[in-house]
């Protein structure tokens, strides 16, 4: 076994601390999964929700890469929920309610830097996944 078989770890973890950031509070009073029962009428109240989603998704294919091996097309699914994470965090940051910006709390940083870390870890693997093909069919 060398390093590349824990590779998918990375994304892994980028997927963990998404869950972490769905505890953390979005708004100055509410987590993520307070926002989900608050009096709120506007979708965004949905986002963190739909970001843990993303995350457990990004754990699933990151354990099934790293369990049974990588596929070459698992590293792209995983890079596309990344960007995924990163887009959705993003429309909560444009949510105004009643002229004031509702995410001012440390989750929505979190959910960001937990969707870059699952980006950085698909890109490493997707690379090396890659490289090991490109030896392989070179061989061939």
């Amino acid at each position: 076994m060398n390093y590349q078989t824990y590779l998918p770890a990375i994304s892994l973890l980028g997927g963990i601390i998404g869950i972490a950031a769905f505890m953390s509070l979005w708004t100055q009073d509410m987590t993520g999964l307070d926002l989900i029962s608050s009096p709120y009428t506007d979708f965004q109240k949905y986002v963190p929700l739909i970001a843990l989603i993303l995350c457990i998704a990004a754990i699933g294919l990151s354990a099934f890469s790293l369990t049974l091996g990588t596929i070459w097309f698992v590293p792209f699914l995983v890079l596309m929920l990344g960007v995924i994470i990163l887009a959705v965090t993003s429309v909560f940051t444009m949510w105004y309610h009643m002229d004031v910006k509702m995410a001012q709390g440390i989750g929505v940083w979190i959910s960001y830097l937990s969707g870059a870390v699952v980006m950085l870890g698909s890109i490493i693997q997707y690379n090396t996944a890659l490289r090991n093909y490109r030896k392989v069919r070179s061989f061939l």
